[in-house]
């Protein structure tokens, strides 16, 4: 598989301390038509009965939805609930904003139609046409771009891209994970063109569960099982986008419901993903139309780090990023 090896950004961007301990491998996240749907698979193998509900309709905005620092959700794609927005000062590189998409249909053409923009955003020279970065892993279609440009006084626009499935996810589709930073010395990973023919279709979704059920099946902290992570009361699971860190973990972004308060949702799950006993760091940051309120809770060296961001949009809607990292 083309440039698939090695740290992700996440873990590059890890050592930071303790508030860049998110982000592993990126992206996501889109659906086409309103309500659930079921699509087939035009694979050599018919797969007429895999289930692909992708997303409920009232959680996505479709292509053109404008994102931060003058992107747009590509063609072939939807926005998946809203951005986080969230700044680390005392971290060197300096995360900005995180949005997930979610495919439509064809991941090639998708990914094709991000590579433009980045492209155009950051003034860089890229070839949409090739859809660079792409391959094939284990039957697993991804790919993953980092770039900087747009140049500022001392630091440029970073801007990194994963499409991929996660096993076990609740969508049927391929996700995308878009990371953008403002950082002095960007991370550009090299990329090959996409080698051709069709890419494997998304694995079929697994039920949502309901509360008590379990987030996500595998990946999880060392020495835990699902049920140590079930979804909790006053949130709907919508999308598995990551599966953590290299040796394990997940992050999933979550719906606030109608009712339910999102820090005391937020703050629960924080409370969930703790290592052990200790006091849940906590910072509030002013967004765009938004407060995010961060939470940490105790964990770090020879196990796992957890981190939860409770997004609470002025428009009512309210999601949390929930991941966790093992070491």
């Amino acid at each position: 598989m083309a440039a698939m090896s090695g740290t992700t950004a996440a873990e590059r961007s890890r050592g930071a301390g303790h508030w860049s301990a998110v982000l592993g491998a990126v992206a996501v996240v889109v659906l086409i038509t309103a309500g659930i749907v079921w699509l087939q698979s035009d694979s050599d193998v018919q797969q007429s009965d895999v289930a692909r509900p992708g997303v409920s309709a009232d959680a996505l905005s479709p292509a053109g939805t404008p994102l931060p620092d003058g992107f747009a959700v590509p063609e072939g794609a939807d926005l998946v609930g809203t951005p986080v927005q969230y700044g680390f000062p005392d971290s060197e590189a300096t995360r900005e904003w995180q949005a997930l998409l979610l495919v439509d249909d064809d991941p090639i053409a998708t990914w094709s139609a991000l590579l433009g923009r980045i492209g155009s955003v950051l003034g860089v020279e890229l070839d949409a046409g090739t859809a660079g970065g792409c391959g094939v892993n284990e039957g697993r279609l991804q790919c993953f771009i980092s770039r900087g440009g747009a140049s500022g006084p001392e630091e440029k626009l970073s801007i990194t891209a994963e499409l991929l499935t996660v096993p076990g996810d609740v969508t049927g589709h391929y996700t995308i994970r878009l990371l953008g930073e403002r950082i002095a010395d960007p991370y550009e990973n090299p990329i090959d063109p996409w080698p051709g023919g069709d890419p494997p279709p998304a694995p079929g979704a697994r039920p949502r569960p309901d509360i008590g059920e379990p987030l996500v099946l595998q990946g999880l902290a060392q020495g835990s099982e699902p049920r140590d992570y079930p979804l909790l009361e006053g949130s709907e699971l919508l999308v598995q986008y990551s599966p953590g860190s290299l040796t394990g973990g997940f992050g999933v972004l979550l719906r606030i419901l109608p009712g339910a308060d999102v820090d005391a949702v937020g703050r629960a799950y924080a409370e969930q993903g703790s290592q052990y006993d200790g006091a849940i760091d906590e910072r509030l940051i002013e967004a765009d139309n938004a407060t995010v309120t961060v939470y940490v809770p105790p964990g770090g060296a020879g196990g796992y780090q957890a981190t939860v961001y409770a997004v609470d949009n002025a428009s009512g809607r309210d999601y949390v990023y929930y991941e966790l990292f093992n070491d």
